[in-house]
Order: C-alpha cells, then structure tokens, then sequence
C-alpha cells in the first residue's frame, strides 16, 4: 500500500512538473511581473545585433517586442547580448496564426513582483487569477499607475505567458494571465504557481 501511495504521489510530482510551454524539470517555479522594454528605449547596437540571428526584426520603435523567431530555434537572445538591466525572453504564446513563430520580448531584468507577493491564484476558463498579499496589492497599484499605456509582462520559468496593456491603476489587488491555451493549461498553470507559495 505504502509503495502505491509512494508511486502516485511520485507520479503526480513528475506530471506536475511540466510546464504548459513544455519545459520540464523539477516542482519549484519562478514567477515575476516586469516591466517592458520598448525598442526605442534600447540601445541602437542591440537591434544591429540582433539582426545577425535568426530574429525577425519588428520595427514599431514603440513594441516592446523585439522580434519573431521560428518555434523550433532553441537560441537564447539572453546569451548573445549582454544589456545591464534588460533580459530578452521568448513568448510561450504563438506570434502568428500558424504558430511558426514566438515572439522575443524585451523586459527590465527585476520583476516588480514575484511569488512572494501572491496569496494564492486561481485558474478561470481560458486565464489564471492572481490574488496578491496587501504588500503585492499595494506593488501591483503602483506598477499599474507607472505603465498606462503600455504592456507589462507575466513572465514564467523565464518565458512570457501574458503580456497586456495597462490601461488604468488596479487598486483591487488582482491581476490575470488571459489567452491560455486550454482550461486544462490555466488550471496546470494556477496549480503549479499555488505550489511554489
């Protein structure tokens, strides 16, 4: 009995510690919420740089992505460049109808929250509830006031889940992950950030 309990419960830490993007590895989780970055703020080198990998350029100075890589291409833009604050991140979501490509998003390297500043999360249809600590309701207000008008990103295991505009303060302590996949992805999703608290 004690080995099928052992088993199961071993099962589910292997199951569980699969990410919806796929990447695998063990139960822990890293969560934050930064800031972006948008291409006129970067340095004029970085986008010659990047010019020089399989990136597609975007070239709206104002988005705060940088690029589209094909889906398969496993190069990490973190490696080539070597900007003082600002990390480069590939979106977990598809950038195009067809899903050959993920887009590369430039955010500030500290998040302005991380999992410490959440009370618990809840999965919601096709998005993922955060629910923040007073401390997190009161982080989450201040970045909100600081960025209207721009996006903001949900970054997960060093890959974007979610990156929308801010279009006012949000003073009630709550924000979402919206546009996942499936609700078996936002559950999984809700499940695995709840476990890292």
């Amino acid at each position: 009995m004690k080995t099928t309990i052992l088993f199961m419960l071993m099962t589910k830490i292997v199951l569980f510690a699969c990410n919806a993007c796929g990447k695998s590895g063990d139960a822990s989780v890293s969560f934050g919420i930064h800031e972006t970055v948008r291409i006129s703020e970067l340095p004029a080198y970085v986008m010659d740089s990047l010019k020089t990998t399989a990136l597609h350029p975007e070239t709206d100075p104002q988005s705060s992505i940088v690029g589209y890589l094909p889906k398969e291409n496993t190069q990490s833009l973190d490696d080539l460049l070597s900007v003082e604050g600002i990390r480069f991140l590939k979106a977990c979501f598809p950038a195009d109808q067809e899903g050959m490509y993920k887009a590369v998003v430039a955010i500030k390297r500290e998040p302005v929250l991380n999992l410490s500043d959440i009370q618990k999360t809840k999965s919601k249809a096709l998005s993922v509830e955060i629910y923040f600590t007073m401390e997190g309701a009161r982080k989450w207000a201040e970045m909100t006031k600081e960025n209207i008008g721009r996006n903001i990103a949900f970054v997960i295991d060093d890959q974007v889940y979610s990156m929308p505009v801010v279009n006012g303060v949000i003073k009630n302590g709550i924000a979402m992950i919206i546009g996942l996949e499936n609700e078996a992805k936002a559950k999984e999703l809700s499940d695995r950030l709840n476990s890292g608290l």
